[in-house]
């Protein structure tokens, strides 16, 4: 019997600190939604570069995937601080292949490839992500609009060959959205 009284002090230091942790419980573990669309944060700017010179890209972020802005095969957008990223969506857009790099800790020259998309075939893109960072950039390889020209025949040393010729199109977007997570409002919070 004594041996369970020793026992009791320890068995209610327990449950105090369990009832009192409740409340850190519930609100780690509480149920999660996407943010609002971080590009649409006052101060983000979108460009795309070309031969060294950054032309502005407003379109990509204004909110409306109906506006479409044709650009280069680079483009960067810029938080105007470091978020935790989450989901990436590009919408109305002919990307076939892309390369996603994140802006590093180590400031402008420092980016890190995070994922590739290859041989995508549809006109909205959604790229799950975990990082923090206020720098993204996408670089675009191949697009669905490209197109294989007809065979022309080459003389090389007295043979013709034929070969065809690959006509880039140009990248287009309607919409870059960036996401994080937070915890889900309830409907009498919204309004």
């Amino acid at each position: 019997m004594r041996r369970h009284l020793t026992r009791l002090p320890a068995a209610f230091a327990l449950v105090a600190a369990l009832s009192g942790c409740s409340g850190a419980l519930k609100t780690l573990f509480a149920p999660q939604e996407l943010s609002d669309n971080y590009a649409q944060t006052p101060g983000t700017t979108a460009v795309y570069n070309w031969q060294g010179v950054s032309t502005p890209a407003p379109a990509i972020i204004d909110g409306d995937a109906a506006t479409f802005e044709e650009m280069s095969r680079e483009i960067e957008v810029r938080l105007p601080e470091p978020r935790p990223i989450r989901r990436i969506v590009i919408r109305n857009t002919n990307f076939e292949d892309v390369i996603v790099y994140v802006g590093g800790p180590g400031g402008e020259g420092d980016w890190k490839i995070q994922t590739q998309i290859r041989q995508n075939k549809n006109t909205t893109i959604t790229i799950p992500l975990s990082l923090m960072t206020d720098r993204i950039r996408f670089r675009i390889g191949g697009t669905l609009d490209d197109s294989i020209g007809p065979a022309q025949p080459i003389i090389v040393e007295g043979i013709e060959i034929r070969r065809s010729t690959l006509h880039q199109a140009r990248p287009k977007a309607g919409e870059v959205e960036i996401y994080g997570f937070r915890t889900k409002r309830e409907a009498d919070d919204v309004f």
